[in-house]
């Protein structure tokens, strides 16, 4: 399951170019995600539904997203 959550948050950020940026906002998400599950596995869920559910309570970070990319395409853009 862990490689299920590191694919979902691969996907999410895999627009965004900014490296070190990207890599230690993914490794958060990621380990977030992963004891979130943990903690729904241990109190009595089935993998596929304490990942839905960490999924769920994680919210939507599609905001985050896309203010990343927004930050790191003005970044590379040349000056004029």
């Amino acid at each position: 399951m862990a490689d299920r959550v590191k694919e979902y948050v691969d996907n999410l950020f895999s627009e965004i170019d900014d490296r070190s940026i990207l890599n230690e906002l993914k490794e958060e998400i990621r380990l977030n995600l992963q004891n979130r599950m943990d903690y729904f596995i241990e109190d009595g869920y089935e993998e596929e539904e304490a990942f839905n559910k960490s999924l769920s309570d994680l919210g939507d970070i599609g905001q985050l997203i896309e203010g990343l990319k927004r930050a790191t395409e003005e970044d590379s853009d040349p000056i004029t």
